[in-house]
């Protein structure tokens, strides 16, 4: 049996709830996962409403029944089959649970975009997004490549987990932990798997299954990959946007000599004739130029003003 909950917070006067994309996604994806044979468990909502992100998470896990907890972020949509291929991910041909925690992927709301799926930079004290052409392929998304590896995490936006982790984690589970310290800001889904690791479990990403973010519209993983294809300057930015205290000179060469990887080869793609490259690449210089330009323009009127 899988049981499913939706942890959404709660404001002093505002009451808030799953989105419609959510909803109706639940729905299509329950009467298939029941075709199949699964049993499903929904947790009433109000269980995971509340003030506290982590606590509302906690009390999901505390009403499990069954085998699995799926827990669904209150902002998303996904595909019928999602639950289905996770649980298929997450077990062997005899049934036998090989990963305790597998996730989906998808991306952050708004810029600067990036993955919701984490692993240990080579410091080993900081997390980073999962990397586009470095980490994964969009051949692993064609295919749905389940991939764990140490120091692997993933966001709890579509997230399996079995009951093994509510045995071995520490209760509160999602609430901290004996690494918080070392996590900083990051969300209890971080958390969680960061414990679990530390007990020997298996935590897995599936690049097959992919969800989307609303608000206010959707943002489709291959959005991101588009984007962060597109703008050099990202991988920097990333670098040092996270809780990076544990980042080390070494960690921030090897980005960009990755990218630069990336970029030799779209060059190399340039240099053969590729008309739309080149012609979308000279474009983009033209709009940072004159962007570029338009900044240097208020900062001068700012200072003439003082």
């Amino acid at each position: 049996m899988v049981s499913i909950g939706i942890p959404v917070p709660r404001f002093s006067g505002l009451t808030v709830d799953a989105s419609e994309e959510c909803l109706k996604s639940l729905i299509d994806m329950i009467d298939h996962s029941m075709k199949l044979g699964l049993r499903i468990n929904i947790i009433p909502r109000p269980v995971g409403r509340g003030l506290h992100v982590a606590k509302n998470h906690t009390n999901l896990a505390d009403n499990l029944e069954g085998d699995w907890l799926l827990v669904i972020g209150s902002d998303h949509s996904f595909g019928p089959d999602a639950l289905a291929l996770l649980i298929d991910g997450a077990t062997d041909d005899d049934g036998n649970v090989v990963h305790h925690i597998i996730g989906g992927i998808t991306s952050s709301r708004m810029e600067p975009y990036r993955l919701i799926a984490y692993k240990l930079d080579p410091s080993g004290k900081s997390y980073m997004p999962v990397r586009p052409h470095i980490d994964f392929t969009e051949a692993d998304c064609i295919y749905g490549t389940v991939k764990s590896e140490p120091g692997l995490a993933t966001g709890s936006g579509f997230c399996l987990y079995h009951r093994t982790v509510f045995d071995v984690v520490p209760y509160p589970w999602f609430d901290g932990g004996t690494r918080l310290m070392d996590l900083g800001n990051y969300g209890p889904d971080i958390r969680i798997c960061a414990e679990a690791a530390l007990r020997g479990l298996s935590i897995a990403i599936h690049y097959g299954v992919m969800y989307l973010h609303h608000e206010p519209q959707p943002i489709h993983p291959a959005r991101y990959i588009h984007w962060i294809n597109r703008n050099p300057l990202y991988w920097m930015a990333e670098i040092h946007q996270l809780n990076n205290e544990g980042t080390t000179e070494e960690a921030v060469q090897h980005v960009v000599r990755e990218w630069n990887k990336v970029q030799k080869a779209r060059e190399e793609a340039i240099a053969k004739g590729d008309a739309e490259e080149k012609q979308w690449l000279e474009g983009h210089v033209k709009k940072e130029q004159k962007e570029d330009d338009a900044r240097s323009d208020d900062h001068d009127a700012a200072a003439n003003q003082n």
